[in-house]
């Protein structure tokens, strides 16, 4: 799989989190009674509303989103720090006779 595909499924998973998480987290009553949408019923049928566990799960959402950059940051910072640890190259000048 190339670096294109990749970066799109990637940029695709932040975009359900977000979505999803931000929905849960913003109008617990709604994602409870509609989720997924599309006519589809899939959490009301699974017990009581319990608005602290929606949330709950909309904070999880939105903190596995939140994962993918503090991974993305942290390497950069490794990537970085490595490159200094390079030795420098230094410029020869040759001399005309």
């Amino acid at each position: 799989m190339n670096t294109t595909a990749r970066r799109a499924i990637l940029l695709a998973t932040a975009v359900v989190g977000l979505d999803v998480g931000g929905w849960a987290l913003v109008a617990p009553g709604s994602f409870y009674a509609s989720f997924p949408g599309l006519g589809m019923i899939w959490v009301a049928v699974h017990g009581p509303y319990d608005e602290h566990l929606v949330r709950d799960v909309g904070a999880l959402y939105l903190g596995l989103v939140d994962v993918v950059g503090q991974v993305v940051s942290l390497s950069l910072t490794v990537v970085l720090a490595v490159l200094l640890l390079l030795p420098a190259r230094h410029r020869t000048e040759r001399i005309q006779p």
